[in-house]
């Protein structure tokens, strides 16, 4: 008894012509999209902002914050800007932070606190005191050892 393969064999080029015509091979269009209206707005003269539509964010600095040992004082900086560098302590971070700002890093100038997975929260919160007395308003802490 032979089994008739011509309908089978239809239904397999009918499901291939049905996932080839509804499989989009190009990213939509949507996904690309640019807000350059509320950027143009934005770059206006008197609007405050920076002149340059298509100017990219800004990229946070990087706080990382290390405990070396349980005292106030034991405690590792260190930042990814290099006028920053790795300050000694929360109030040298401050002083420095501060002489930047306005100056060499904006006003608005976002950063992101990235206290190891054993730091204390003393330690953390020390960094981000500091930077908020240095004048920063836009900082985050992100997730113990690296992650946001």
């Amino acid at each position: 008894m032979m089994l008739n393969m011509t309908a089978m064999i239809d239904v397999v080029f009918m499901l291939l012509i049905f996932f080839i015509l509804t499989v989009d091979f190009r990213p939509r269009e949507d996904a690309l999209s640019l807000d350059a209206q509320k950027r143009i707005e934005s770059a206006t003269p008197g609007s405050g902002g920076s002149g340059d539509p298509f100017s990219l964010p800004e990229r946070p600095v990087v706080v990382f914050v290390r405990s070396t040992g349980d005292g106030p004082g034991e405690y590792l900086i260190q930042t990814d800007e290099p006028i920053l560098g790795s300050p000694a302590s929360s109030a040298e971070l401050r002083s420095r932070a501060a002489a930047a700002r306005g100056t060499t890093l904006p006003a608005s100038q976002p950063f992101s606190i990235r206290p190891s997975t054993d730091a204390r929260w003393e330690h953390t919160l020390a960094a981000f005191s500091a930077l908020q007395k240095a004048g920063f308003r836009e900082i985050i802490l992100a997730n113990p050892g690296g992650g946001t």
